[in-house]
């Protein structure tokens, strides 16, 4: 009973408030409106008397007129001036009762009548960001993050620094799963209030969800392996790029003669011994074929040349410091014992990927000089097949082996820096890694006066 009695005197005081704001306007316009009238008599009255252009013997009743008229002018002006301060500061007072109404309805958890408070005082005076960041977190309560959004945007334009706005964005943000905005939302937040727990800690969520699926999508990625895991990998083309040829039957006939494989091939398979052992240094090339490439519809050219027996010499060779008990870096011609035929050029992201995980260091500079030398389009050859492990022995292998000889590299890297995932795998690069790209960046700017590309690559890595 005594809720019901608050409940109608609360309408009551709502009705006569708006009433009396009623009045007051209906008394503003009548004011205004006399005013006028009072100043259109005396432009009459003075133009009436003053019709008649002035001549010279009436010189000093003309300069009368002018003064007069200036200073009629100059008093409406400062009236209507002092008007409409008025008239901003009741607008304004108005809006925050109406803004009070409001968060009295935010306690009742009624927050469609809360947002229906805060839209009368934005109608009433709209220059106030607190008004809409109040209405944006009724509308996150609501779940209806597009208009918390908006508000929360149109509060910032009037605000740049009111950092519950920045917050209630995020919230929406990652509500929405877009958690790459909602933590630059959350950095903004953080700016404005350095020292709060909240704001760290909702850095941490968001930092750790955006981890979480970047660690899923990389497991989703085609593993593009050996020729023997290439059976667990089926491609369904869509329905428009399938053949609408009819399928033809094919007869398979098994290839009856085989040559026989020597028993030391045996023996290295199987690390044991079966039986009489023949030295022989001439076997069947094709049996010592790296098969760095499953097969694709791709058809991609062979990786690596005819002899294995080559490639174990050449390892040795690029082996023989770590023998000595030291780190220093070999010759340039000691690696360039090994023809470029052991590697080409790389026609698609997997071709590249393929061949990367078979290769050492040393190869591994062979395979990237080749490439920045025939000014090979890494990022966009990589496109989605680049990921942060990879990006990450690409900068180790430039640091490591382009600055000792002296190479050019500067082309590559920025080409690298297109790739279209790089924004996000950037941000999983050790400190170790940034600082040699920073050390790369920093080398090549000391020896050459234009920085138009060190200043691209940074921006795109975000360093």
């Amino acid at each position: 009973m005594g809720d019901n009695k608050c409940f109608e005197a609360r309408e009551n005081i709502l009705k006569f408030q708006e009433e009396m704001l009623n009045i007051k306007s209906f008394e503003n316009e009548m004011k205004q409106k006399e005013k006028e009238v009072i100043f259109q008599k005396r432009i009459e009255i003075n133009s009436h008397e003053e019709s008649i252009i002035p001549v010279r013997s009436n010189l000093e009743i003309y300069q009368k007129y002018t003064i007069e008229s200036m200073e009629l002018s100059k008093e409406e002006n400062s009236v209507s001036s002092k008007n409409k301060v008025e008239n901003v500061q009741e607008r304004r007072k108005i809006a925050n009762e109406w803004k009070e109404k409001g968060n009295d309805f935010v306690k009742l958890k009624d927050y469609v009548s809360a947002i229906n408070m805060y839209s009368k005082a934005i109608d009433i005076y709209p220059d106030d960001p607190v008004f809409y960041s109040n209405r944006s977190q009724c509308f996150l309560n609501l779940e209806n993050y597009g208009e918390c959004i908006n508000d929360a945007t149109n509060a910032l334009k009037l605000d740049i620094h009111l950092s519950k706005a920045y917050y209630r964005r995020m919230m929406a943000y990652e509500k929405l799963n877009e958690n790459i905005k909602a933590l630059q939302n959350c950095q903004e937040w953080m700016s404005t209030l350095p020292n709060d727990q909240l704001a760290k800690n909702s850095y941490d969520r968001i930092h750790n969800k955006i981890i979480e699926f970047t660690k899923q999508k990389e497991k989703k990625k085609i593993r593009w392996s050996r020729l023997t895991d290439f059976n667990n990998f089926i491609y369904d083309k869509p329905l428009h790029a399938q053949s609408k040829k009819s399928v033809q039957k094919v007869n398979v006939t098994l290839k009856k003669s085989h040559s026989p494989i020597p028993d030391d091939v045996i023996d290295t398979i199987f690390n044991n011994n079966t039986g009489e052992h023949n030295d022989t240094s001439e076997h069947d090339s094709k049996l010592f074929k790296a098969n760095f490439l499953s097969s694709s519809y791709i058809k991609p050219k062979p990786l690596i040349i005819e002899d294995k027996n080559i490639v174990n010499e050449a390892n040795e060779i690029l082996k023989a410091n770590d023998k000595k008990g030291h780190e220093e870096i070999p010759n340039l011609e000691n690696i360039e014992k090994i023809k470029n035929e052991l590697i080409i050029l790389p026609q698609t992201g997997p071709q590249f990927y393929a061949a990367w995980k078979e290769l050492t260091d040393e190869l591994r500079f062979l395979y990237l000089k080749n490439i920045a030398e025939n000014n090979v389009k890494i990022g966009k050859l990589l496109g989605a097949q680049l990921n942060s492990e990879m990006l990450a022995q690409i900068i180790q292998v430039v640091h490591k082996y382009f600055i000792s000889y002296k190479i050019s590299y500067i082309d590559f890297i920025h080409e690298l820096s297109k790739n279209s995932e790089l924004s996000v795998l950037s941000m999983f690069l050790e400190n170790e890694d940034k600082k040699n790209l920073e050390e790369l960046l920093n080398i090549f700017q000391n020896d050459n006066d234009d920085t138009f590309l060190v200043k691209q690559v940074r921006q795109n890595f975000d360093i």
